[in-house]
């Protein structure tokens, strides 16, 4: 039985494994282009699309592992972090298929004592750019966050936490929206909703820009 809130098991899911054998990423996505079943190149260490000739990274070695290669797919696969345990001879492979892992997401500095989070543009260049992305879990907050810039004044924060069953939610900067891989939520750059099954908004954070950082307050 596969939990409520993960992508239908029709949805291909690849393994790549990680250089020190302990940890290794899934992926699988429903909404990409025309949602067309992927494929393995075992020999190009890509995922390829057999219809339409997208192409996607898989060798844990590029560093981009689920980014598109080649169009017309214009948004990387959804992946999730897995753990392998070997013992006995055999080697145990657990996915945790409740929670994405967002392309490009990272560990993100401390919330101070003030209740702000601070991203330095020196750490953080993309976010000085207009549709520049940063995702990733700050220490001290319960859930990652997605922070975006829109356009050159206005810069968005919100809990990436779909509220519908929880699935980790992504930006998708050609449709300007937030978007849920498991069940087809969207939510505007406000965090409201704007396509169902989810009914909530999604949190949202204060921000503010200065000379040379973003600042999110946490309330």
């Amino acid at each position: 039985m596969y939990p409520a809130n993960q992508p239908s098991r029709d949805v291909p899911v690849f393994p790549a494994a990680g250089s020190d054998s302990t940890a290794s990423s899934r992926f699988a996505r429903s909404r990409i282009h025309a949602a067309c079943p992927l494929g393995y190149n075992a020999s190009k260490k890509l995922i390829e699309c057999p219809c339409h000739s997208s192409r996607f990274f898989a060798d844990p070695a590029s560093g981009k592992v689920g980014a598109v290669e080649h169009p017309p797919a214009n948004a990387p696969l959804l992946r999730w972090q897995t753990t392998a345990q070997t013992a006995g001879g055999g080697t145990t492979l657990t996915i945790d298929l409740k929670q994405t892992v967002l392309f490009n997401c990272e560990m993100l500095p401390a919330v101070d004592a003030t209740k702000q989070l601070t991203l330095p543009f020196a750490d953080f260049p993309q976010l000085m750019m207009v549709g520049g992305v940063v995702c990733g879990q700050p220490t001290g907050l319960g859930n990652p966050i997605i922070v975006t810039r829109l356009d050159a004044s206005t810069v968005i924060a919100v809990d990436s936490k779909c509220t519908h069953l929880g699935c980790t939610v992504g930006w998708n900067a050609q449709n300007q929206d937030f978007e849920c891989p498991c069940h087809g939520s969207t939510f505007g750059s406000d965090g409201h909703v704007q396509v169902g099954p989810a009914t909530t908004p999604l949190k949202s954070y204060a921000v503010s820009v200065t000379t040379d950082s973003v600042v999110v307050t946490i309330p």
